[in-house]
């Protein structure tokens, strides 16, 4: 069997789950796409054009799964360290005596094929509503080479512990540029800035196919560097060569002159906490968070014209698979909450259980910051000011307030970041019984009163004949709610009581940690709702209304209960 046959099928057999449930998602996109165009058809007749603009950023959006899943298809690259100097391609694979052009380009290859068969089916789709099939061409190439240009970063090896994450950070902005120019071509008229003429677009391909060729070359002396840096040894050998060099006081010289020995009584329990969760995150979690970001960055780019609060929404919905994964990986390896190692280690429970929940907090908050982060760079280019300004318009034309847009997006961005953190502390607490069962019912019971809370609401939308007479009688609704907010506050007081009287009974942490932590809650609470009273637009909410609401909504339970729960699962 060839070589390149050979490679294939294994790049293949690595991604095969992953394959199959993108093409099933390929054929129920298509089929959806010319069912919504064929059923929209008749009513625009008048405009043409503007259907098949609708029709080619639909098809772009439902594709943004599948261009975004080819960061991780048909690689050789192994589970690794963002801050390792080391390259991410397959070890035994650089040492067998397979040529280094066959080792890049089969991956490249099929990335490449991969890119066009979704790009060529959306031009066969769009062509049917007017949309000319050759403006795919460049978009085409243009999203290869950002793949072959991944496939660069992670293959090549570095001399610096930090320089990937930092090349990362240099590039991401001009590869955001680089997408967004290639994506624009699909809608390129001759009303856009896009050059529309022969002879431009002639030349842009010309740049475009340039670079790949470029970057596709790197990405072989990358294959030849890192055969060179594997010399025959693999990688994960490497710290406990040099620890045992340290020990007998024998050389190594082949050992990488990076790697340092440091006695393990003068790392502190946090510090190694915080290496063991983030050793899990600068691998695969980073570039589950960076494809996600992508995406988002594409499909914000793809659809200008679709309204802030959709584009919002819609882009928190493509965050989310990133935090799944990350949460799913970080389970996944252990196979518990904590490895037996840490179970029995002298580190307080109390260090371990926060720990955890503040990692959770971050990957969330890793992942989701990706929506501000896109929105603020269309902000200062000033992209997408219209309909900023538009939606701005919009909500203060219903309050006396200038700006009153922006002060309610930012209250609701602050009450967001509370919810995600009761999500996060919640699930980790969960985790941390060490009983699957524990983890299954509080799924369950979570989605068991969202579905009650949806369904009566539901219900209650259904007895009216309109959006507005709706939105009338929730406003009234919502304006009963304090009549109910001290009782809210009350039972929540009882609740910290309860709560901080079980953790220093316990004696898990020191009285003064148990005081910072309280201390923490009433400030972060007053602070909050001070924020979130200056933001509101309307001389009927007061600040105590603010300062019940978010007392409520703060996990200070779950983080106070978090270490018995873990106690408990270390002493069984």
């Amino acid at each position: 069997m060839s070589e390149i046959i050979s490679l294939a099928r294994l790049s293949v057999a690595r991604s095969r789950t992953a394959i199959r449930l993108a093409i099933l998602y390929f054929v129920v996109m298509h089929l959806a796409i010319v069912i919504y165009s064929l059923a929209g058809i008749e009513g625009a007749s008048e405009g043409a054009p503007r259907q098949a603009a609708v029709v080619t950023a639909m098809a772009i959006m439902m594709s943004l799964p599948l261009i975004g899943i080819t960061f991780g298809l048909f690689d050789f690259t192994e589970s690794y360290d963002f801050n390792s100097a080391a390259t991410g391609y397959m070890p035994w694979l650089l040492r067998t005596p397979i040529k280094s052009w066959k080792l890049a380009a089969v991956p490249i290859a099929l990335k490449t094929i991969w890119v066009l068969v979704i790009c060529s089916s959306i031009a066969g789709t769009t062509a049917i509503f007017g949309t000319p099939p050759e403006r795919w061409f460049i978009p085409a190439i243009g999203l290869g080479s950002l793949f072959i240009l991944a496939c660069l970063v992670t293959w090549h090896p570095f001399r610096g512990p930090h320089t990937r994450l930092v090349l990362i950070a240099i590039l991401f902005v001009p590869a955001y540029a680089w997408m967004v120019m290639s994506v624009s071509f699909a809608f390129a008229n001759k009303q856009s800035d896009m050059p529309t003429d022969a002879t431009s677009v002639t030349i842009v391909s010309i740049i475009a196919l340039s670079t790949y060729v470029v970057l596709t070359g790197l990405c072989l002396r990358a294959v030849r560097l890192a055969r060179m840096n594997v010399s025959g040894q693999i990688k994960e050998s490497h710290s406990w060569l040099a620890s045992d060099a340290k020990a007998d006081g024998s050389s190594t010289p082949h050992v990488a002159s990076h790697l340092t020995y440091r006695h393990a009584a003068k790392v502190s329990p946090l510090a190694a906490v915080l290496k063991y969760d983030l050793s899990k995150l600068t691998g695969g979690g980073a570039k589950i968070v960076l494809a996600s970001w992508c995406l988002i960055v594409l499909f914000w780019s793809a659809c200008n014209s679709v309204a802030v609060d959709s584009m919002v929404g819609l882009g928190l919905m493509l965050m989310f698979p990133a935090i799944f994964l990350n949460e799913w990986m970080i389970a996944s390896r252990d196979g518990k909450f904590l490895p037996s190692l840490l179970a029995v280690a002298p580190i307080p429970s109390s260090t371990l259980a926060w720990t955890r929940q503040c990692f959770t907090t971050a990957i969330w908050f890793a992942s989701l910051s990706g929506v501000p982060l896109v929105m603020t760079i269309w902000h200062f280019t000033g992209a997408s000011r219209d309909g900023f300004g538009q939606w701005d318009q919009s909500i203060s034309a219903h309050y006396a307030v200038p700006d009153s847009g922006w002060r309610i997006g930012l209250a609701i961005s602050i009450v967001a970041l509370i919810l995600v953190i009761r999500q996060t502390t919640w699930n980790s607490m969960a985790h941390a019984t060490g009983n699957p069962r524990h983890v299954i019912w509080s799924v369950a019971i979570k989605f068991g009163i969202a579905f009650v809370i949806l369904s009566y609401l539901l219900v209650r939308f259904m007895r009216f004949p309109n959006w507005d007479a709706w939105s009338e009688a929730a406003w009234e609704w919502i304006a009963e709610l304090p009549v109910y907010l001290p009782w809210i506050l009350a039972a929540k007081l009882v609740i910290v009581a309860i709560a901080s009287a079980m953790l220093y009974r316990s004696r898990l942490t020191q009285p003064r940690s148990l005081v910072l932590l309280m201390v923490g809650y009433a400030l972060a609470t007053i602070l909050c709702a001070t924020i979130v009273w200056k933001l509101i637009p309307s001389a009927n909410v007061y600040l105590w209304h603010c300062i019940a609401a978010i007392a409520a909504l703060i996990p200070y339970s779950r983080i106070a209960l978090a270490p018995l729960v873990l106690a408990r699962n270390r002493h069984h």
